[in-house]
């Protein structure tokens, strides 16, 4: 995911989802690419769902179009 970190993105929403594939055995990772307000409101839902190990945070970044060539699945 790329974007702003703001309320208008219902992030918390792509986590619940997250948490419900892992639940069922189906572990997805995330890459949150951006920052914003929610940031740490953010890591401390994803800690409190158990997704610590599934979604990585890396910040506002310039090298967009290098990380999306290195992502499986594009």
């Amino acid at each position: 995911m790329i974007g702003r970190l703001i309320p208008d993105k219902n992030h918390v929403q792509l986590f619940r989802a997250l948490k419900l594939l892992n639940d069922r055995k189906r572990p997805v990772n995330l890459l949150v690419v951006g920052d914003g307000i929610l940031r740490k409101d953010l890591n401390n839902e994803v800690k409190r769902q158990g997704l610590s190990e599934q979604v990585r945070f890396t910040g506002t970044r310039l090298d967009i179009k290098r990380i999306l060539h290195s992502i499986e699945g594009l």
